[in-house]
């Protein structure tokens, strides 16, 4: 890797993982970063964990029908969070 790289997955069927609030998991998000990055995935998971603690945003990715759809949700929050 040269850069902090993202992974979004959308499950069709949700997975309990013993979450505190106990319920199954749809949405996740992995961050894969350089050994030499420094705390640049430090502020990309930031980002995404302010992001994805909003109940609209969520319901929307769960709703979008294309990558280009979800690209554009993540794209749409990091804008308005600038």
């Amino acid at each position: 890797l040269e850069k902090v790289s993202a992974v979004f997955l959308r499950l069709e069927h949700p997975v309990a993982w013993g979450s505190v609030d106990d319920r199954p998991a749809d949405l996740l998000f992995a961050l894969f970063a350089p050994p030499s990055d420094g705390a640049e995935h430090l502020r990309a998971l930031a980002a995404a964990s302010r992001a994805l603690r909003a109940p609209a945003l969520r319901e929307q990715l769960r709703r979008a029908e294309t990558v280009d759809a979800v690209r554009a949700l993540f794209i749409k929050d990091e804008a308005r969070a600038a």
